[in-house]
């Protein structure tokens, strides 16, 4: 029985922007054929979508929140002057969303059942910018949020780590979790220091939780720089930080939002990481959890370029070998990602051991 579960549906393409728009059908469209093309799928196992159910929304979202959004199913023009500028929706969004939600709380079932080991989630709209009770950033329900919840809920897990690597820092699980001990939340992402010269203008460094889950909140803000960041400084990032964390938090499950923003190419993040870069991370994730980690797309715009990287993290998850830790030179880091490095160990000294005598 394949190992790998793969998610995705016809209906996602029913949600579109009457106007052209970087968030479109064709993101997964391409993708899939990609797919296709190089026969992965067929080693895969379908997870069938289905819609999620009131009560799992309500795990993230406030009942408000979500009659509201439904209303736009009646008159998407009449009911969504609540959305930003940037998030549109038609007829039929919510119950795309909804099938989204739903298709990845299936997904985290079947990892949890032992019916699949791992999975990836190739779904839109994306979520990781919506909040309890906030859509923003295309994004109208946060399914990776959900899924996290669904699991603590349902089957009891207690540690789960999300890793978010779209280069958009993730406000929506960050405010979600801000104040839960028992979720990790580890982004890396573009941040600049003046407001509204990079979405969401959130993820500042010294944002480490609160409520006892203080230092269970992890950003690590790339400053904005010519040419952007390449893989050494992704690399770096996940040997030096990332993983060290993860080892001592032993997580029981792992959920990506594997946002494609950060490739070389796309016209939202001008950074410079290459598409086999996100399988090698990817591979990184096996070690944690008994190999039990769910990939859910969140960004990329770029359809050839996020279809690349999909295929490099799916060939990842479909062949689980590890690379070995602290395996690579880092002939290539920014300087400014070794001085943000050092400076985020130091911030985090105070909360994991791993880090204390450095």
């Amino acid at each position: 029985m394949p190992s790998t579960g793969f998610l995705h549906d016809p209906k996602a393409a029913l949600h579109h922007s009457p106007t052209k728009h970087y968030e479109s059908p064709l993101r997964v469209a391409e993708a899939y054929t990609l797919l296709t093309e190089k026969a992965l799928l067929s080693q895969c196992r379908s997870v069938r979508g289905r819609a999620a159910t009131r009560e799992e929304l309500l795990l993230a979202h406030s009942a408000a929140y979500i009659d509201l959004l439904s209303l736009t199913k009646i008159d998407s023009s009449k009911y969504s002057s609540f959305l930003p500028a940037d998030t549109f929706v038609n007829a039929d969004s919510f119950d795309v969303a909804c099938f989204a939600v739903g298709g990845v709380v299936e997904m985290t079932s079947m990892v949890l059942q032992g019916e699949i080991l791992n999975g990836f989630a190739l779904i839109r709209p994306p979520g990781h910018h919506c909040e309890t009770d906030k859509p923003g950033g295309f994004c109208l329900l946060n399914n990776v949020a959900i899924a996290a919840k669904y699991a603590r809920k349902q089957y009891g897990i207690g540690k789960i780590m999300i890793v978010d690597w779209d280069v958009h820092h993730g406000n929506g699980t960050q405010e979600i979790f801000y104040r839960d001990a028992g979720t990790l939340y580890l982004s890396l992402h573009r941040y600049e220091h003046s407001p509204g010269l990079f979405y969401p203008d959130a993820g500042k460094a010294d944002r480490l939780g609160e409520g006892g889950a203080e230092g269970r909140n992890i950003n690590v803000p790339f400053p904005y720089t010519p040419g952007g960041y390449s893989d050494d400084d992704y690399e770096y990032i996940f040997e030096e930080i990332f993983l060290p964390i993860a080892n001592e938090f032993s997580p029981d499950l792992v959920l990506v939002s594997a946002g494609f923003d950060a490739a070389r190419g796309d016209p939202m993040g001008e950074f410079n990481v290459s598409p086999e870069c996100f399988g090698r991370l990817t591979q990184r994730m096996h070690r944690f959890a008994g190999g039990k980690v769910i990939l859910v797309l969140e960004g990329g715009y770029h359809p050839q370029v996020l279809g690349e990287c999909v295929v490099h993290c799916m060939e990842a998850l479909l062949k689980p070998t590890t690379p070995p830790q602290n395996s690579q030179n880092f002939q290539n880091l920014n300087p400014l990602t070794l001085q943000l490095v050092q400076s985020i160990k130091t911030n985090l000294s105070k909360y994991w051991s791993t880090f204390k005598s450095q």
